[in-house]
């Protein structure tokens, strides 16, 4: 039976291309498919087939069906199609044909495939993937991508570093091995929860190296509600359960701040009716054993108001003046004094900055922060060591942003209190600036338990940051920052001002009125009863509303008002300004148990003529008001 089956017919009739080549790389037979892909170089039996099918003048590099005469195996390869055709790319297949008799590799059969449009989906899933791995690995946070067992099918680049891996190193891997470094599933895994529940679970917990991570694990489905794995979404909020923590304990001690200001201010009320008091039977007492009583009440009272000063200075209510400030002044000074007050066996040591930038303080209460830390310090020595004192100048910008995180940008001095002495360990950290919180044991000296909580409440009220670091057994780093003043240098003065000095009693040259409004009973008979020992008429009135009456009554007798600046119904500051309206002269001496803070200030700079700190003594209220009447 004759053989009718056409070879022609059947290459023809595969819808891709064929092409039998000689070991020479010439085109022997063609299919249609092949005509019609490359007709503008027909004919193409009789070419090689890189000229014929790449306008080329050398074999392709590499070659398939060079490779597939070597080797006598199927070799596969992608190829570019023919220049300025449609056919961008092409899978080429080349087998090799054997001679039925002697086994010998003698043509090849390439087999071409056109896959334009495949390399196209291809490459723009591609693309798409790679810009999907792109966008996840620039998201910061930890993703994570788990099968049902917890183990890692992927990850992005934010979760492998955080554990100093790449992705490709964590495939494979259970999730609690990697991020917890255990060997069982983390308590309370939330991506076990989200298998158990099919819902999105959220855990916060803390790795051995103390990292805290907020994780949210989300369940993943195929279309057929299959569970397909896990991912797992992780925050890294250290820094931010840092900076909660730090706001927290910020707000605790400006509560308790706010509690001991109110308590002192009216400490300072019943202190100034004491002292004032007093003072006014000093003046009149002859008999030498009953003036000693007095004196030891006024000197009690004093004493007292000491107390009041340090619990302002710690409710940030308690700056009296401010100008500014050499801080290695201020040191030098402290140490010439606690030089001879410590142990012989604790070396002082000093580093200061040259050129240090002066800051915008009051004297006083700096040579209080330096004198309480180097005591503290000291007395963390019993045994000796060294006490460094060390001053420097800190530019903080971006590129240090991470050694003080707290600090804005700007510039700053660096006070820094250093000892070898016991340390401070994590229970006494939490209440280290608490007032009237002491480590001092029963038997040993005791103090108010007020030094740090005051240098703290300097600090705050300073604009500054105050930072420890210690371990116990390890000595401690008080470190404080102060921003750069903004005042003219020439208006600096580091002397400490001595508030206990004697005052002589100032009698008035002739009557004059004084209008005294103070809402606080025993304060405003007390300055009463002054103001009338010294020879002045008074008016008086409970609050300022009726301060205000009473002045725009009487203005054109008055010499002088009394003003207290914290009042119901109507203070301090509303009052003045209510007078001033109607006498722009009108000379006020301002009274308040706050101290200089920033209100007392600014009445000052609208025009107040004086300040009268709470309590005072009868010869300084008698002082400040003839200082007020003879400007």
């Amino acid at each position: 039976m004759k053989d009718d089956i056409n070879l022609d017919d059947i290459l023809n009739s595969i819808q891709e291309g064929i092409s039998i080549l000689d070991r020479d790389l010439t085109v022997l037979k063609v299919n249609q498919i092949m005509k019609n892909t490359y007709k503008e170089n027909l004919p193409l039996v009789g070419k090689k087939c890189y000229v014929c099918y790449q306008n080329a003048s050398i074999p392709c590099n590499p070659c398939p069906s060079l490779r597939c005469l070597e080797t006598g195996e199927t070799e596969i390869s992608i190829v570019k199609g023919p220049p300025d055709s449609p056919v961008e790319w092409i899978e080429l297949y080349a087998y090799p044909v054997k001679d039925a008799k002697t086994g010998e590799i003698n043509k090849v059969i390439e087999f071409v495939r056109n896959i334009t449009e495949r390399t196209k989906i291809l490459n723009d899933l591609y693309q798409e993937r790679a810009q999907q791995r792109i966008i996840l690995d620039g998201i910061p946070l930890s993703i994570t991508f788990v099968d049902e067992n917890l183990n890692i099918k992927w990850t992005n680049i934010t979760a492998a570093n955080s554990v100093n891996k790449t992705p490709n190193e964590l495939i494979g891997v259970k999730c609690y091995k990697i991020w917890a470094d255990i060997d069982r599933p983390c308590e309370n895994c939330p991506s076990l929860k989200a298998i158990e529940t099919g819902k999105t679970s959220r855990y916060v917990r803390k790795t051995p190296k103390g990292i805290m991570w907020d994780e949210i694990s989300e369940p993943i489905y195929d279309f057929n509600g299959n569970l397909v794995g896990i991912v797992e979404v992780a925050t890294d909020i250290t820094d931010q359960r840092k900076a909660e923590k730090k706001l927290i304990e910020a707000q605790k001690m400006d509560s308790i701040g706010n509690l001991a200001a109110g308590v002192a201010h009216d400490f300072n009320n019943m202190l100034g009716g004491i002292l004032g008091y007093t003072s006014l039977l000093l003046q009149e007492e002859k008999n030498e054993e009953k003036r000693g009583f007095l004196e030891g009440i006024l000197d009690a009272a004093t004493r007292s108001s000491d107390l009041t000063k340090k619990l302002l200075a710690f409710g940030r209510r308690g700056k009296n003046l401010v100008q500014p400030v050499d801080l290695n002044i201020v040191i030098r000074k402290v140490f010439s004094i606690l030089k001879y007050t410590i142990a012989k066996t604790i070396m002082l040591e000093t580093q200061f900055e040259e050129n240090l930038y002066y800051i915008d303080a009051d004297p006083s209460q700096m040579n209080q922060l330096v004198m309480n830390l180097t005591v503290n310090a000291a007395e963390a020595m019993p045994e000796g060591g060294i006490l460094l004192v060390k001053t420097k100048n800190i530019q903080m910008d971006d590129s240090n942003r991470t050694l003080f995180p707290d600090l804005q940008n700007g510039n700053y001095v660096q006070l820094i209190i250093k000892d070898t002495g016991t340390g401070i360990d994590e229970e006494t950290k939490k209440h280290l600036y608490e007032p009237f919180f002491t480590t001092k044991k029963e038997g040993k000296v005791k103090g108010t338990g007020l030094g740090l909580a005051t240098v703290y409440g300097i600090v705050k009220s300073h604009s500054g940051l105050i930072e420890v670091f210690s371990e116990e057994n390890e000595g401690a780093t008080f470190s404080v920052f102060f921003p750069q003043g903004k005042r003219d240098k020439s208006e600096g003065n580091v002397q400490e001002f001595n508030e206990d000095k004697k005052e002589e009693i100032v009698m008035p040259d002739s009557r004059k009125t004084i209008l005294i409004v103070e809402d606080e009973e025993i304060i405003r008979k007390m300055l009463i009863k002054i103001a009338e020992k010294l020879g002045y008429s008074v008016l008086f009135a409970e609050n300022g509303q009726k301060g205000v009456e009473v002045y725009l009554e009487y203005y054109t007798t008055i010499d002088l008002v009394i003003l207290d600046m914290k009042m119901p119904i109507m203070g301090g500051k509303e009052a003045y300004i209510k007078m001033k309206e109607k006498n722009p002269h009108v000379k006020v001496l301002l009274s308040t148990g706050y101290g200089q803070n920033e209100e007392a200030q600014s009445l000052l700079n609208l025009g107040i003529n004086g300040l009268l700190a709470k309590p005072f003594k009868f010869e300084v209220l008698s002082k400040k008001i003839q200082e007020i009447l003879d400007n």
